[in-house]
């Protein structure tokens, strides 16, 4: 999962309007959102009331992808934005996206990574990280280098997947090992919290199961979607959908 497969993979994205129709009706989005990940519009809220940033403050989204949910979430707090991903071709494609949300002087986007977002200390009100926070490589050092980044009291939210049992050799290495909650606390976070939401998981299934309906000859992005799906059908059951929020000390 290196920057260069996923700069070909939001590529791929930006130029199938069936996927971004595949994914903004099944999550019940605004058309301009445009999502690389699996949060439907009450979860986008949920995300935006648990923030708590304020008017004017800065929100910072890290594997932000091509931006479109913090932008949403943005716009929504009035508030400033800066998003962060690896992917040189997502930071390209969310900068000239920022016109579609009216945010071309309150949003900016760089390239950096969960572990090391090259972002100043104590410069955030708040932190989200939606459906990526499974790809760091360790994940106790990406939670420490986002409270970094936090000013005290500011919130962080996560949302992902974890295993229903961590001893389940079926289900993805890579998630089976996500533990929210034990990553925050090991970076010092207080006030965690991590709650369940199977509603979110339900639409994913929903998402994944039209999919497999579609044509996707000659669209690379239908075709790596439909791919995804069996993966993620195969392990939808062995999986929770969890949302985590935490306040820096």
């Amino acid at each position: 999962m290196t920057a260069e497969y996923f700069d070909q993979w939001f590529a791929d994205i930006a130029a199938s309007a069936a996927r971004q129709r595949l994914f903004t009706e099944c999550l019940g989005l605004p058309a301009e959102i445009e999502p690389s990940n699996l949060l439907p519009l009450d979860g986008l809220a949920t995300v935006a009331q648990a923030l708590v940033v304020p008017e004017d403050g800065l929100l910072v989204d890290v594997a932000c992808g091509r931006g479109g949910p913090g932008m949403w979430i943005a716009r929504r707090a009035r508030c400033h934005l800066t998003g962060v991903d690896f992917s040189p071709e997502a930071v390209a494609q969310a900068s000239r996206r920022r016109v579609l949300f009216g945010l071309e002087s309150k949003a900016n986007f760089v390239v950096g990574k969960l572990n090391s977002v090259g972002l100043a200390d104590d410069i955030a009100d708040a932190v989200m990280c939606i459906d990526a926070f499974q790809f760091a490589d360790d994940a106790v050092a990406a939670a420490v280098e986002l409270r970094r980044v936090l000013r005290p009291g500011g919130r962080i939210v996560l949302t992902s997947w974890e295993p229903v049992d961590r001893a389940d050799e079926l289900a993805r290495a890579r998630l089976r090992r996500v533990d929210l909650a034990g990553s925050l606390s090991a970076a010092g976070f207080q006030a965690i919290e991590v709650t369940e939401r199977a509603d979110w998981h339900d639409v994913a299934r929903r998402l994944w199961e039209r999919s497999l309906t579609l044509d996707a000859a000659g669209d690379p992005a239908l075709e790596s979607t439909r791919a995804e799906a069996v993966d993620s059908l195969r392990d939808h059951d062995r999986l929770r959908r969890v949302m985590a929020t935490a306040v820096a000390p």
